[in-house]
């Protein structure tokens, strides 16, 4: 069971970290459980991490995409990919 951080989910979301809070008091609240409803854990400070398990497949998806660290590039591969530092060097 991995565990997201709020502002990481909201973020795959589309949605602001209170947009977030929101639909999780509206959900606890009704009686009917809704399909927006994710399962999250209070962590004893009293913060919120969500179940990545229970996110569907296409936000889990985007939550790697945003979580996984790019690997850095050599400042020549950079050169060569950006028109603005093409542009600018002479040759």
């Amino acid at each position: 069971m991995s565990l997201v951080k709020p502002n990481i989910l909201a973020e795959a979301l589309g949605i602001t970290t209170d947009a977030l809070r929101k639909r999780r008091h509206r959900v606890t609240k009704s009686s009917n459980l809704s399909t927006d409803a994710y399962d999250y854990i209070v962590t004893g400070s009293g913060r919120v991490m969500y179940q990545l398990d229970s996110v569907p497949q296409s936000v889990r998806g985007t939550v790697e995409k945003i979580t996984t660290k790019r690997t850095k590039q050599k400042h020549e591969d950079l050169d060569r990919k950006s028109t603005r530092l093409n542009s600018s060097h002479a040759p």
